[in-house]
């Protein structure tokens, strides 16, 4: 029987993003997929600022073509009842930017040729998955009926919505609580090619016919329409025209618009479920097996990307630096809450545009307009009514600063002392990452020489109107400036603070320096390291 130490099933956005994190860290893993190749036409095609990060943390984001700049208009007619166009980028990055789904898959798949530990295996079906006290024994055939078995440490399901390794471990689905979007939704969705180069997505808050139309790079634009009860039969191509058209018009009502060039449509029924369990011992599922969104706020994928950043570097440090396995858990822990209110956030649009009864229709353009005079008109332009991933429990060790813990690392825009101007996420890799605002690099972590040992990276960020020393500091100090300001505002004035940032960018721990040692005792006993009788802390194991 094969060996290897991770299998991933499915290789969709998810589990080709898993197997890139996976292989950056030279974990051995295998990818089963049951289709013949990649997908090749579009389902997702919005990212968020956190799923670029993602994409970041495995050395892509720069090469996947995206449409930046976008905005968004909620139109009741001719009317525009909201307008949301951010500008921030606390991570870095654009808040929505869209993309086309078979050029990300293509990066995702070609950026696994980095990796000798890797191999993917198309035709391959997964037909069972045994789970024995330390291992998982993976069986499945392929196209020729041919048998496969891998026997892996871990499993990763990435294989969708309609996942059969979440039939096999009976783990059913169900609705969050207070949910909005009612029964499960048909939209007929339609691929166009050879549009204009408008970057504006728009809500057709229309009740004869609800829409929306999302713009897209290389002249690209999704339109998606809502279908009635009653309409049973995939849309002929003129019954597409006219409905895109119809549409167009209520943009420009002069305008003579011309045929729209399509070169798809489908039914897609949108759902709004999660996973009762995203983990049965030795099998998680992650994406679309573990979470079922609307389209409207644009989360799916996003969702999914999150669910990796999330376990995959939990996985490394279990298989290579002998954590114990029981920090696995905090990967449901931590992530379905979020999940939970990503739903609720993402079923929002499609309950406002889907108000179909004309009196309630009417009532709801009263209520957006009057939401857009209110003080939080720019919080919602600036989309920061989108559910903030903030853990209230799991993998954290809280310590006097607590406002700190369980949040996301704002990305800075820093300078190098070579002069490069960068993205902190750059500076950091993938790895633990000690922070500390300070004015003098060379003492700055001169007291936490305990800490070296577990091989975090020791960051000294200037603030933005420091000049950077020019001094040669030693390989495990790095020192920036923080150019922009971000990291001193997240600071607040404080100088004796040190912030533990994990693997995923989340704030693991905020601390004074009387705390470090504490800290880190606690950190060696969350990981399952081990402390002698005497108060040492043991250096963690060797990579396996």
């Amino acid at each position: 029987m094969q060996e290897t130490q991770i299998v991933v099933i499915g290789a969709g956005p998810t589990g080709l993003t898993a197997a890139n994190l996976l292989g950056q860290a030279g974990i051995r893993t295998r990818v089963f997929e049951r289709a013949p190749g990649l997908c090749d036409h579009p389902r997702a095609i919005t990212l968020d600022d956190e799923g670029q990060r993602v994409l970041q943390a495995i050395g892509l984001v720069s090469k996947l073509p995206m449409k930046q700049d976008i905005q968004v208009r909620y139109l009741s007619g001719c009317r525009t009842l909201a307008r949301v166009a951010p500008k921030e980028q606390p991570n870095g990055f654009p808040p929505i930017v869209t993309f086309h789904q078979p050029a990300l898959e293509t990066l995702l798949f070609d950026g696994l040729k980095r990796f000798a530990t890797v191999s993917i295996h198309f035709h391959h079906r997964v037909t069972a998955i045994q789970q024995q006290k330390d291992a998982v024994t993976v069986s499945g055939l392929t196209e020729q009926g041919e048998r496969f078995q891998v026997r892996c440490n871990y499993v990763l399901a990435c294989d969708g919505g309609r996942s059969d390794t979440r039939h096999m471990l009976n783990i059913p689905l169900r609705r969050p609580s207070l949910l909005l979007f009612g029964s499960p939704q048909r939209w007929l969705v339609v691929d166009c090619i050879d549009d204009n180069e408008d970057s504006t997505i728009f809500f057709f808050c229309n009740p004869a016919r609800p829409a929306v139309t999302v713009p897209a790079p290389g002249r690209r634009r999704r339109w998606e329409f809502m279908l009635f009860p009653h309409e049973h039969a995939l849309p002929t191509r003129e019954e597409v025209q006219t409905l895109i058209r119809q549409a167009r018009q209520s943009l420009q009502p002069s305008a003579r618009p011309h045929p729209a060039h399509i070169e798809r449509h489908t039914i897609y029924t949108f759902y709004a479920l999660y996973a009762q369990r995203m983990r049965c011992n030795r099998v998680f599922l992650l994406g679309d097996a573990a979470h079922l969104m609307p389209p409207f706020g644009g989360q799916g994928l996003n969702s999914g990307l999150r669910d990796v950043h999330n376990l995959c570097w939990k996985l490394c440090f279990v298989l290579q630096r002998g954590a114990a396995p029981t920090l696995l858990s905090s990967y449901e822990q931590e992530r379905q809450p979020h999940i939970s209110q990503m739903i609720r956030f993402s079923s929002l649009p499609g309950t406002l545009i889907m108000s179909v009864p004309q009196p309630l229709a009417r009532i709801r353009d009263l209520l957006i307009r009057g939401i857009m005079f209110s003080p939080i008109r720019h919080a919602i332009r600036e989309i920061r009514i989108k559910p903030q991933p903030c853990y209230q429990k799991g993998l954290f060790l809280p310590a006097s600063e607590r406002r700190f813990i369980g949040r996301i690392l704002p990305q800075a825009t820093v300078q190098t002392e070579q002069g490069q101007v960068c993205c902190f996420d750059e500076i950091a890799g993938n790895h633990f990452t000690l922070i500390r605002l300070y004015e003098d690099p060379t003492t700055a972590f001169q007291a936490l020489e305990e800490w070296y040992f577990f091989n975090c990276v020791c960051i000294c960020v200037l603030p933005a109107s420091q000049p950077l020393p020019g001094l040669r500091l030693p390989s495990t100090l790095r020192c920036v400036q923080d150019s922009m300001g971000t990291i001193e505002r997240l600071y607040r004035g404080k100088r004796d603070l040190f912030l533990l940032v994990r693997p995923d960018r989340f704030i693991m721990s905020a601390f004074t320096l009387k705390e470090a040692s504490t800290v880190l005792k606690r950190l060696h006993t969350l990981l399952g390291y081990n402390i002698d009788a005497g108060g040492t802390l043991s250096p963690p194991p060797k990579s396996k």
